[in-house]
């Protein structure tokens, strides 16, 4: 049998519940973009762009989001704001138009 690895990310953490198993732990924020402010364009839905401006809140950041789904968007500020207590700016925008 061959054991599990997790792409060479050093100990497998056991699962708890809601996780995967294998993922390591969801780091805890430390304030790293304190006083820095920090804007993420496509942050309405669940991708990349949200994940990346969710963290930026939980670091510190005053945070700007922007996408072109007016109600996604707003949808994304909330969501945000129940995890760290301060809703982000929100600007609807369309950034393929200069």
């Amino acid at each position: 049998m061959i054991p599990p690895t997790n792409g060479g990310l050093g100990p497998q953490a056991p699962a708890g519940p809601g996780q995967s198993p294998g993922l390591p732990p969801y780091p805890e924020p430390r304030n790293l973009l304190s006083g820095r402010a920090v804007l993420v364009t496509a942050a309405a839905g669940t991708g990349i762009g949200f994940s990346v401006a969710r963290r930026a809140a939980e670091e510190g950041a005053r945070l700007l989001i922007s996408d072109i789904h007016e109600r996604r968007l707003n949808e994304a500020a909330d969501r945000i704001e129940a995890v760290v207590g301060t809703r982000p700016f929100a600007c609807l925008c369309d950034v393929t138009i200069e």
